[in-house]
């Protein structure tokens, strides 16, 4: 929870939001700490199985991302996203950096800590397997790593490869420090009644020495050093008694969890992401350049599913690029919305011939928006915004008022309903059909349907999977309105 927590304030921070210098103050400190907090005794014993945990959760994701970014760089520049192309031997000294981790690409901005995080921990393992993980010894060294990075600060403050090295310092500390939070977390120094209150005012610390010394991890901060660490350590503790007083199932915590689990994910494609807002406000929706964005992100998403289909987190990751493909789609559409390429007596029929298309191209080429199509992406992309275009024009026709259209509307307005009780009604369906058909108990537990006895029913898990929601939405918004007017009327007679 806590990592998912310390990605969404990386992503915060880079957003030049005006709680940047809070944020900075201990949200990559938090990754280092709970690095460290994770860390197994066994490993001082089993080195190689860290070091080769190390390489692949960290060092292989940076050259593998790094690499795939340098191949888009020109691409990326084509669209104006870069102010510069790079030419071979320029792609060559980047994929070198990449090897070393010693650069990363402006896409992947936020990778730059990966390196420091892995070196960090191989330093930190050497340390905790000479000190056989012995709490006295470990804080010796935390002193000892705190002092030695504040000199090299102080005194090569302008020598970059010096404050590089001394930052590798300052990383292990943090990693050190979350092993030793490990280690003495069942010493209540403070009443468990007051812990949230300790938490809250751990932040408040981290807030007051952040508006008196503000930069990241690398800044070199002399003899503030230590008071930085400090102020770091606050806050990731803070933090981390917050996420404690969480309730586990609350959708929260739930949230937080997935974001955690989704880190390197948010930290590949997080800075596209933007250039994708930046676009839409530089180029002042202008329909041109939408259009060519529009292309290149096919045109990436269709290389991306081609080249690397076996791979889950580059297809999740050329997924969103189709996702925004669409959202610039209805963004288009609403623009040349008032062109009549087609007559108007000629509206319904288009709409008809459009929802044909679909239904050609689908019988072909056939899966979900998360199925890696590869050269045959366009293809699915036309049918994908036939189907739409066919849909709304019918939608267009239906008389507004009619009983069809407010039956729609309201699913429209349901929406969240629909979509988060569909499946369970659908169980409902299946237990019926498992005891007329007398099924064994467990084929309950298929999903989403009951393949066993085919798509027969299909017409009976639609109408159970909307309109038992449906009810319940009507059920709650009659009980809603039920509980205004009686608190209106009560304040009437008041």
């Amino acid at each position: 929870m806590a990592k998912g927590i310390a990605i969404i304030l990386m992503v915060t921070a880079h957003t030049m939001t005006p709680l940047g210098a809070f944020i900075y103050a201990f949200h990559i400190p938090l990754f280092f700490l709970t690095a460290g907090y994770c860390f197994k005794t066994k490993y001082c014993n089993d080195r190689k199985t860290f070091i080769r945990h190390r390489i692949k959760g960290l060092w292989w994701p940076f050259l593998k991302w790094n690499l795939i970014f340098i191949i888009l760089h020109n691409v990326l520049f084509s669209i104006g996203i870069y102010e510069s192309a790079y030419t071979a031997k320029d792609m060559a000294t980047q994929a070198l950096k990449s090897v070393f981790m010693t650069g990363a690409e402006q896409m992947l901005g936020g990778y730059w800590f990966l390196g420091g995080l892995f070196l960090a921990s191989i330093l930190s393992l050497i340390i905790l397997t000479v000190t056989r993980c012995r709490a006295k010894l470990l804080v010796g060294c935390l002193i000892v790593l705190i002092v030695a990075c504040m000199t090299l600060n102080t005194l090569f403050q302008e020598t970059k490869a010096i404050n590089d090295g001394s930052s590798i310092l300052f990383f292990t500390a943090f990693f050190l420090s979350g092993f030793l939070l490990k280690t003495f977390r069942d010493i209540d120094i403070i009443p468990t009644s007051r812990h949230l209150h300790f938490g809250i005012l751990m932040l408040i610390a981290t807030w007051l020495i952040s508006t008196w010394i503000s930069g990241d991890m690398r800044t070199p901060y002399g003899w503030q050093l230590p008071i930085r660490y400090i102020g770091a350590i606050a806050g990731c503790i803070g933090l981390l008694i917050l996420c404690k007083h969480l309730p586990p199932a609350s959708r929260l915590a739930r949230f937080f969890k997935f974001c955690g689990e989704s880190t390197m994910t948010i930290l590949t494609w997080h800075f596209l992401c933007f250039k994708g807002i930046t676009i839409l406000t530089v180029t002042r929706c202008r329909a041109k350049l939408l259009v060519g964005c529009l292309i290149v992100l096919i045109v990436a998403c269709m290389t991306l599913n081609t080249l690397f289909q076996e791979t889950k987190a580059i297809n999740d990751g050329s997924s969103i690029l189709f996702f925004t493909a669409f959202f610039l789609s209805g963004f288009l559409l609403k623009t040349f919305r008032d062109i009549d390429i087609i007559p108007t007596s000629r509206h319904l029929h288009f709409g008809i011939l459009m929802l044909i298309a679909t239904w050609l191209i689908s019988t072909w080429i056939s899966g979900d928006m998360r199925t890696p199509y590869g050269w045959q992406l366009p293809i699915r992309y036309i049918g994908a915004i036939a189907g739409c275009i066919g849909l709304l024009i019918l939608c267009k026709h239906l008389p507004p008022a009619s009983r069809l259209a407010r039956f729609f509307k309201f699913c429209g307005e349901s929406t969240m309903t629909i979509l988060t009780w569909h499946f369970l009604c659908f169980k409902g369906i299946t237990y019926v059909l498992i005891q007329i058909h007398d099924l064994p108990a467990d084929k309950l537990q298929e999903f989403p349907t009951l393949r066993e006895l085919g798509p027969h029913y299909w017409l009976l898990y639609t109408i159970a999977g909307i309109a038992i929601p449906l009810l319940l939405q009507l059920s709650y918004n009659t009980i809603k309105n039920k509980v205004k007017q009686l608190k209106s009327s009560e304040s009437i007679a008041t």
